[in-house]
């Protein structure tokens, strides 16, 4: 065989093998591939970071910030009255480190203009503490 033939085959595997590789690792982080089963109603305890949540969808967003909780299973929920056990708004600031605990139900939330947040269900926060390293 020549060089040029051998470099084709090398360049197709390794093209082969990146493509399986970031196929993979989509799959396994993401929820919605279904590789994670689905919460169920009832008492749940989340650690994560708090996040404005996004709609569903390639609409246009709008500016609005609906606080959620970006789990460190890669899923997004929503927070339901999470206020009431922080007047302060501490718990507000994108990016902090928190674990929830509360009742989580698979219900949608939507935004003031109709369309749904990407979240797979709302915790009724009981607790929420920032988890420090």
């Amino acid at each position: 065989m020549n060089k040029k033939f051998i470099w084709i085959i090398a360049v197709i595997i390794i093209l082969a093998g990146m493509g399986i590789y970031f196929a993979l690792n989509r799959q396994l982080s993401s929820p919605e591939q279904g590789l994670l089963p689905t919460p169920t109603s009832g008492p749940i305890v989340v650690s994560g970071r708090i996040t404005c949540l996004s709609k569903k969808g390639s609409g246009i967003q709008s500016m609005e910030c609906a606080i959620g909780l970006k789990g460190i299973d890669g899923r997004n929920y929503g927070l339901k009255k999470p206020f009431k056990l922080d007047p302060e708004y501490k718990f507000s600031v994108d990016g902090l480190r928190v674990q929830v605990s509360g009742t989580f139900s698979p219900e949608e939330i939507k935004g003031p203009d109709g369309n749904k947040y990407d979240v797979v269900g709302v915790i009724d926060v009981t607790s929420i503490k920032e988890i420090v390293d």
